[in-house]
């Protein structure tokens, strides 16, 4: 069973005040694509994970991380990365940038939940830290998470899980040819 989402809010802002100390970087030269029946992304602004509870493994061709409460994954621009499926009990924080906004998302178990923030000073602070040195980023990537938190332009709200897939399919790198009928599918409705 899921934690409550005001439960993971409170975790992440734990976190937050504790002080991230772990900021793992992953470049574009960090591995090549390769094609895998799991959730696979390559993404064209920076992006993050962040482990809430358990562990959340992220990996590539020639890396794996397995992230615990507190550890962070920051991807570069053109990393291409695959996320395994959170292991009973883990919990992830991400934030990436869609259109002109940030988003956040909560993810636990079956729950998946999105808010949706301005796209800067979030992404500034991202790009930022990808180039900061190694004492530097995590400061830089709390403060990125904090000010999207402070102000979300929509709240956090569940979505259905077959809504939840049609969506990752549309925010991860979709093939040039994705069609309507490809989106649908990926829903399982």
């Amino acid at each position: 069973m899921a934690a409550p989402l005001p439960a993971m809010l409170s975790r992440l802002r734990d976190l937050i005040a504790q002080g991230l100390t772990v900021v793992h970087v992953l470049h574009a030269v960090d591995g090549p694509r390769i094609p895998t029946a799991r959730e696979e992304a390559i993404h064209a602004v920076p992006t993050l994970a962040l482990c809430l509870t358990g562990v959340v493994r992220i990996s590539t061709l020639r890396s794996r991380f397995d992230l615990l409460p507190g550890e962070v994954l920051l991807i570069a621009p053109g990393a291409w990365h695959e996320h395994h499926q959170l292991r009973a009990g883990s919990a992830l924080y991400g934030q990436g940038f869609v259109g002109k906004s940030t988003d956040l998302v909560i993810q636990a178990d079956s729950a998946y939940h999105i808010a949706l923030s301005a796209r800067d000073p979030a992404r500034r602070l991202l790009q930022r830290a990808l180039v900061a040195p190694g004492e530097e980023r995590p400061r830089a990537v709390a403060e990125a998470i904090e000010r999207s938190l402070a102000s979300p332009t929509r709240p956090f709200g569940s979505m259905p899980p077959a809504v939840a897939r049609m969506a990752q399919r549309l925010w991860w790198e979709p093939p040039a040819d994705l069609s309507v009928d490809d989106v649908v599918r990926v829903s399982g409705l």
